[in-house]
């Protein structure tokens, strides 16, 4: 509980202080702290990841493992794919190797060893990948104020808001130039 604290309070303030020196037109400052900091939260997260995937079973020291029957309509392939991108153990995976570990793991599921599991191991397993997927998302969050500033600083945008459009008030999306 500690550390989760510790980790989105580190987010939030590295977001706040590099928000405040784009503000206030300290370009290069702000990457500085965000090329230091936001590869150190990515390494941090990523060790929470590996440590945390079910680590009873080596065999499912995946995020596809979220994809078992087990765990429909409790895990979303978007939150799958995200947890995905933060695995030490899957981010590299070549679609050929992420289909190979799909289908082993939906052998392993079938196989009798596997019947024991309880609701109880799945609603676990569900939490952990919640946790996961915001440690990814203040992850991607980060890297993008990171890719934010640097924008900033190439263009030598004193005042970020001017990249940002204020109308009509939607998604978008910055072109890097």
């Amino acid at each position: 509980m500690l550390s989760d604290i510790a980790l989105k309070g580190w987010a939030v303030s590295l977001a706040a202080e590099s928000q405040l020196l784009l503000k206030h037109g300290y370009l290069q400052d702000a990457v500085d702290v965000l090329d230091f900091e936001v590869p150190r939260f990515r390494e941090l997260s990523e060790r929470w990841c590996a440590a945390l995937l079910p680590a009873d079973r080596p065999q499912l020291r995946t995020a596809y493992t979220y994809k078992a029957p087990g765990f429909a309509g409790r895990i979303s392939s978007e939150r799958i794919q995200r947890i995905a991108r933060l695995s030490p153990f899957d981010r590299a995976l070549t679609p050929e190797q992420r289909f190979l570990r799909e289908k082993n793991l939906s052998v392993e599921f079938q196989m009798t060893y596997f019947q024991e599991l309880d609701k109880s191991w799945y609603l676990a397993q569900a939490a952990l990948a919640e946790y996961l997927d915001i440690l990814s998302e203040l992850t991607e969050r980060l890297e993008g104020l990171q890719s934010f500033a640097h924008l900033c600083r190439e263009l030598n945008q004193a005042d970020p808001y001017r990249l940002i459009p204020s109308e009509p008030p939607s998604l978008y999306l910055l072109a890097a130039e």
